[in-house]
């Protein structure tokens, strides 16, 4: 609705026009390829300059008000000599579609642009970098065009077509959104003649970018501040707690050499829908469903005594008890079995996760999250107050790390494994932002406090350990 109301005001046209271009030579997409190889790596050059200059400036002990003054002097500086640098750059793009930019400048603009906008940003001026990927896309794009009219003059004729791919590329690069990236482009450009191109380096820019790294543009920011998200889960609320503490005692367990009457016998006295064979040192071989003996119950006076539990048992991705529930998360997102075995460092089952309790277990975090978070922002904690209870014998107080935290994770120095403490706050230092529900691979650093939650009896013995 709202793209034919500006067509009906505005009219339908395009914002960037392209040169008469026709796909007509396949072999042209190896070109492509290589631009999406030049543009996934510059993605996650953008990405990761971005955030450490960001991290740079709030390190840096200047009054916050100067800082967007200086990354302003720097930015204006540098666009003094390159003013290709400044504003959204849509003229320049539209330069590079025309193949009206030198090869020498097409570098220089490359790299003048990331470190521009990261300065900006980081500085704490106001600046977007959706635009700035498909900036830096369109001129590596042209500078890929360009090359490749060098070494193919006959086969590319268009050096500035490679710029619309490249700006699709960029974005998918910095933003691992392929899709988006090409029907963006395809929405600014409306010509169908590109589409093809523009698929193919897009989708190898997001698959080299994502490759090499695993955070966007948007999720590293998420990441740094404690919030990892997978799949639709924030995976944090499972990654600290151990399968330990879900495992199940409740399963059935037949040896391998069972044979299928007395299988029978034990599906119509136990029940279950899963049975898990081991063989007589109690070691895992495999698992087999209820749904997997129905069909073989129509042969069962034929069969009865030629098969045995070890032919129908198929081996199920296992996990033991120390490893986390994000790891059961991800299996159980690949599969559609209802249990995973529980295996131990000699092989033996010790039990079983249920998909039931692992949902469970992740509703209560998310409601614990969502009540520790409420009582967090209205706490203020003072030496007055000390420990605030919170529950029957429960507390909520908090601690400066002491320099034996330093440089150590959550989940190596086992706070809630270990300790049953729950850390629900990272304080950090001035400028910095506090990180809530901090993920169990969270490092301490110099300067930073921690709220933690957990029994009184758990808290006064992390007292005494932070006090040695």
């Amino acid at each position: 609705m709202g793209v034919t109301t500006s067509h009906f005001i505005e009219g339908d046209f395009s914002e960037f026009v392209l040169p008469l271009y026709q796909f007509n030579n396949p072999v042209e997409l190896l070109n492509y390829f290589i631009l999406g190889i030049f543009t996934g790596i510059l993605g996650v050059l953008f990405i990761k300059t971005l955030y450490a200059t960001e991290k740079w400036w709030q390190n840096l002990k200047t009054p916050e008000f100067l800082k967007p003054a200086i990354g302003g002097l720097i930015v204006g500086l540098s666009g003094f000599f390159i003013p290709n640098i400044f504003g959204q750059g849509f003229d320049s793009i539209g330069l590079s579609l025309n193949n009206k930019i030198g090869f020498e400048l097409l570098i220089i603009i490359i790299l003048l642009k990331i470190f521009a906008t990261s300065v900006t940003i980081g500085s704490g001026g106001v600046g977007g970098v959706f635009v700035p990927s498909m900036y830096i896309g369109a001129m590596a794009g042209l500078l890929t065009g360009k090359l490749s009219h060098l070494l193919f003059p006959n086969i590319v004729v268009y050096p500035g077509v490679y710029a619309i791919a490249g700006m699709g590329a960029g974005i998918a690069a910095a933003t691992h959104a392929p899709i988006t990236a090409i029907l963006l482009i395809f929405e600014l450009t409306k010509d169908y003649n590109i589409i093809l191109p523009l698929m193919f380096a897009t989708i190898i820019s997001s698959t080299i970018s994502s490759s090499i790294f695993d955070y966007s543009i948007y999720t590293l920011g998420l990441k740094l501040k404690g919030i990892i998200l997978k799949d639709g889960h924030d995976v944090n609320l499972l990654s600290s707690i151990n399968v330990e503490t879900i495992i199940s005692k409740d399963y059935i367990k037949i040896y391998k050499g069972t044979s299928l009457t007395k299988i029978m016998d034990i599906v119509f006295k136990k029940g279950g829908q899963f049975f898990h064979v081991v063989d007589s040192d109690g070691r895992y071989i495999g698992s087999f469903s209820l749904n997997q003996l129905k069909d073989i119950l129509l042969e069962q006076e034929t069969l009865s005594n030629l098969i045995v539990a070890e032919d129908i048992a198929y081996p199920l991705k296992t996990v033991s008890e120390n490893d986390n529930l994000e790891k059961v998360m991800d299996i159980f997102g690949s599969t559609e079995e209802d249990e995973l075995p529980v295996i131990d460092k000699e092989g033996k089952i010790k039990g079983v996760v249920l998909r039931r309790n692992l949902i469970k277990v992740y509703n209560n975090e998310i409601k614990k999250r969502e009540v520790t978070n409420r009582i967090l922002s209205k706490l203020k904690f003072t030496p007055e107050t000390g420990k605030i209870e919170i529950d029957r014998g429960y507390v909520i107080t908090e601690f400066p790390a002491p320099p034996h935290f330093i440089g150590k994770t959550i989940a190596e120095l086992k706070l809630r494994n270990k300790y049953g403490i729950e850390v629900l706050l990272i304080k950090k230092k001035p400028p910095e932002e506090n990180i809530p529900f901090p993920s169990a691979n969270y490092k301490f650093t110099e300067g930073d406090s921690f709220i933690a939650s957990g029994k009184k009896s758990s808290i006064e013995r992390l007292e005494k350990i932070i006090n040695i």
